[in-house]
């Protein structure tokens, strides 16, 4: 039975109970952070941190890490107990995120991570990917030839600039001043509404309710990131809609208010691993490699 005095946004979450720790330490010191979607807030607290199976004794351990212990948050229902923040630097109360204070306890092999995002998610207990630390995937990404510079920002965003976007016949969507996020946590694409209309009219999809048909000849569209294409392809822009192969989904939607900001989400994350720098404060796209 829940405790009373849990807040009913966290009842269907699990919980970490600090008192039947021996090694845990409180801080009294809140925390609150904003997300794109949401936010979270509770106190800091300080533990030892695995990431693994707990019973698994090669799981990476970390000790005296701080981490948000949430009290409050905006959803009930969100299908997880908790965010690993992946920044490269502090995004509520000056805490560093787990990586980076990891990396300062020199606890990681190189100041990298990688993702890896498997082209079908977690479909009947699919693996839905490999995540990296200490070093590049080597096993699931390709060669790593350009890295990507970030724009500094207040959110701790891996935000880079974008040169341009084109769809396959050459016409230009975005001829620069425009910036990127690329973000796992997103499942589409997203964009300013006036060139994600663009795209839209140029498929012959309908922006209202995001649908498509499944045989829709769609070319890759082109982002031009540091001098360097990347092009994501139909095979993770035309998603199906449950078990009807008629009906799909054209993963690409916008914001809905005035932006330059493109968010790179799962689209592009299938087709692209990511290795992110945190030290250095760059990411690198190689291509994932295909599987046979």
């Amino acid at each position: 039975m829940e405790d009373p005095t849990t807040p009913i946004s966290c009842q269907n979450a699990t919980k970490f109970n600090s008192e039947v720790s021996t090694t845990y330490r409180n801080t009294n010191q809140p925390f609150s952070i904003a997300y794109g979607f949401g936010f979270s807030a509770g106190t800091i607290g300080q533990d030892v941190v695995k990431l693994g199976l707990a019973s698994d004794s090669s799981a990476f351990t970390l000790a005296n890490i701080y981490f948000g212990q949430t009290v409050q948050k905006d959803t009930q229902q969100t299908g997880f107990s908790g965010i690993f923040g992946l920044s490269y630097s502090a995004s509520g109360n000056n805490v560093p995120p787990v990586l980076v204070q990891a990396h300062k306890k020199g606890a990681l092999k190189m100041p990298l991570y990688s993702i890896y995002l498997a082209t079908e998610g977690n479909v009947h207990w699919k693996p839905g990917g490999v995540f990296t630390l200490g070093d590049a995937d080597k096993k699931h990404c390709g060669e790593i030839v350009n890295w990507i510079d970030i724009i500094p920002n207040n959110y701790g965003h891996w935000k880079f600039e974008l040169d341009e976007i084109k769809l396959e016949s050459n016409v230009i969507i975005n001829g620069g001043q425009s910036a990127a996020i690329v973000d796992t946590g997103t499942s589409l694409l997203l964009g300013p509404r006036e060139e994600v209309i663009k795209i839209y009219n140029h498929y012959g999809a309908n922006l209202s309710d995001h649908s498509i048909p499944c045989d829709q000849n769609v070319g890759p569209i082109s982002f031009l990131i540091n001098g360097h294409k990347y092009e994501v392809t139909k095979e993770t822009l035309i998603l199906k809609r449950g078990k009807d192969n008629n009906k799909c989904i054209f993963a690409l939607s916008d914001f809905g208010t005035a932006t330059n900001l493109w968010v790179l989400g799962d689209p592009f994350c299938r087709k692209f691993c990511q290795i992110h720098d945190i030290e250095k404060l760059r990411v690198a796209f190689p291509e994932a490699k295909k599987k046979h």
